[in-house]
């Protein structure tokens, strides 16, 4: 007989355990005295609020013309929620240098256990900042100078800090209600009731006024989807729908191109679902919500505010680690994950008419799709992470 269930990982202590990073890891990164590249000591490991916090600060006093520092409120228990702003201010003389500035944001660790993300949201502004510091990408450049992108790596700091020192799997924020704790997801009894949500709506509808929000992109795991809207119901159509799936599409397509990982695309309401087995005879199938969910700030963002490509994407994996993804895919999730941003410049540049991104083809946006080599698919890829005498690219079966 069939069990009814099979066990995924067998060591889950161990499986904790492994996605903390040592006392002399965690402490390693201060010694480094210049920030030449992005995959330095910090990226070996998932970091605590005790590093996250100073190495922002680190990054704003580096960089100070064209970063800045600032907190979007406090949480429940009292921390602070930091937000990075980058961006090349346009000179004095410039006819638009007034004009309100078309902004990209990116949101990470809103469900606490979800490490990785705050880990790649870290990984996305650094790899802008060194890109644009070393003049090696001209995408990064044009980017940096048309549009602000607005970085909020810890979005749930309290929740974060609490998986750091009680319980590595809880989701939820740390603010008290009359419903037992333990259970795993609570929505709240109104809209904004979380004090976290609240201060992203403050932060929002302000910004709103005085800058053009042209995308928002909310980083979670796991699952490997690109998820557009809408997350509150599956009946109602975005108006764009054919550009959002078109960038998903895109999207997709980079994360592919870069280390082979295939990532999903679909609405955030269907990201939601899972097919379970029935003995209706018209499908076999009947879809079953999986997480509880009055809305998101995906469509606080394309709705409320009018973000016009506002996306959900959940990183890897697929399920053999879930949450406890080791912390050896903190970089290849980065590289492919600022591949996926990059393309999405690239697009938001084009789409406006910027010189030299107006015609790009597709491969040129988002990478070159497989080709066959003897009769094999294989997939090109980039490997950041080889040493130099080994060379940078390889191939790799299709998988």
């Amino acid at each position: 007989m069939q069990q009814s269930h099979t066990p995924v990982i067998t060591q889950l202590s161990q499986a904790v355990y492994d996605t903390f990073p040592t006392a002399q890891a965690t402490d390693s990164w201060r010694h480094r005295t210049s920030l030449d590249r992005p995959h330095d000591l910090f990226f070996e490991n998932y970091q605590p609020l005790s590093v996250l916090y100073p190495w922002l600060r680190q990054l704003a006093s580096m960089f100070p013309d064209t970063t800045e520092l600032s907190s979007i409120g406090t949480t429940y228990e009292g921390r602070d929620i930091p937000a990075l702003r980058i961006g090349i201010p346009l000179p004095d003389d410039d006819p638009h240098k007034d004009d309100p500035r078309h902004t990209v944001v990116i949101v990470a660790g809103g469900h606490a256990r979800e490490w990785i993300s705050v880990s790649t949201a870290a990984f996305l502004l650094r790899s802008l900042l060194h890109n644009y510091d070393h003049k090696q990408k001209d995408t990064v450049y044009k980017l940096l100078t048309h549009y602000d992108f607005v970085f909020m790596p810890v979005l749930n700091p309290d929740g974060y800090e609490y998986t750091w020192t009680t319980d590595r799997l809880w989701r939820k924020n740390r603010q008290e209600t009359a419903l037992p704790f333990c259970r795993e997801a609570y929505a709240g009894e109104h809209p904004l009731q979380a004090v976290e949500a609240q201060r992203l709506y403050d932060w929002a509808k302000n910004e709103s006024s005085s800058r053009k929000f042209t995308a928002f992109i909310d980083l979670h795991s796991y699952s490997q989807e690109i998820l557009y809207p809408y997350s509150y119901t599956c009946y109602r159509r975005p108006k764009n729908l054919e550009d959002l799936e078109e960038l998903a599409v895109g999207l997709a397509k980079a994360f592919r191109t870069t280390n082979g990982h295939h990532y999903g695309v679909e609405s955030a309401c269907e990201g939601s679902m899972l097919n379970t087995a029935t003995s209706t005879k018209d499908t076999g199938m009947v879809r079953t919500r999986i997480e509880e969910s009055g809305g998101s700030a995906l469509d606080f963002f394309y709705h409320d505010l009018q973000v016009k490509y506002a996306f959900q994407v959940k990183l890897r994996d697929t399920g053999s680690y879930g949450f406890l993804l080791p912390k050896e895919n903190i970089l290849p999730t980065g590289v492919e994950t600022f591949s996926a941003l990059l393309g999405l410049g690239k697009w938001l540049l084009g789409n406006r008419g910027i010189e030299g991104y107006a015609n790009l083809s597709d491969d040129e946006i988002w990478g070159k799709e497989e080709v066959t080599i003897n009769g094999f698919d294989v997939i090109q890829e980039t490997n950041d992470d080889a040493d130099e005498d080994e060379g940078g690219s390889w191939f790799r079966r299709k998988r």
